[in-house]
């Protein structure tokens, strides 16, 4: 009911939360990433790719093992009242 859907929305703001500052760190790439391929330095453009991939795996672990381990200390920081299903749903 209410309670269900109110937590699934506030678990689909967390994901959102995480994907746009992985989103947003891989953006900051993207400049140097198109210059290089560009250029055709495709041993510096594989360079990039890699860091960028490894910097944003780091980033969404930093995000999401606290959530696993401890999720309803989290959330109650964030919210007073902690939806029924959201635990799990996060």
């Amino acid at each position: 009911g209410v309670v269900a859907n109110a937590s699934l929305s506030l678990s689909d703001q967390v994901l959102a939360a995480i994907n746009r500052v992985t989103g947003n760190f891989q953006t900051a790439f993207n400049p140097q990433i198109i210059k290089s391929y560009a250029a055709g330095d495709l041993s510096y453009l594989n360079k990039l790719l890699t860091q960028a991939s490894k910097l944003s795996f780091g980033l969404v672990l930093l995000a999401v093992v606290p959530s696993f381990t401890d999720t309803h200390f989290i959330l109650s920081i964030w919210l007073n009242t902690v939806p029924e299903y959201l635990d799990s749903l996060v």
